[in-house]
């Protein structure tokens, strides 16, 4: 039962997850997400993710069509520089 319960509750937190991405994506006229948790591996949408919630423009050239896992790292990568030159923190935990 409890395994139930915490498969469920980890599919409606990543449903509202995804709604709450898409909402900020389709105020900025980005493509949405269809599976959140896979479409932010590319970084793409991360880094559009970005630019719309703090409202600013990453100009630095990504990969718009990443072909590897390091043009996907390399994307996430300028995402989150671009927070770091706002002055926003973060911990990454690799679980």
């Amino acid at each position: 039962v409890e395994i139930k319960k915490s498969r469920k509750s980890k599919n409606k937190n990543k449903q509202t997850f995804g709604a709450w991405v898409n909402h900020y994506l389709a105020k900025k006229n980005f493509p949405l997400t269809k599976d959140v948790t896979e479409d932010l591996k590319s970084g793409i949408h991360l880094i559009h993710l970005v630019e719309a919630v703090f409202d600013m423009q990453i100009t630095k050239k990504y990969h718009t069509n990443p072909s590897t896992e390091i043009h996907k790292i390399e994307n996430v990568a300028i995402a989150l520089e671009a927070l770091q030159q706002k002055n926003y923190t973060f911990q990454i935990n690799s679980k």
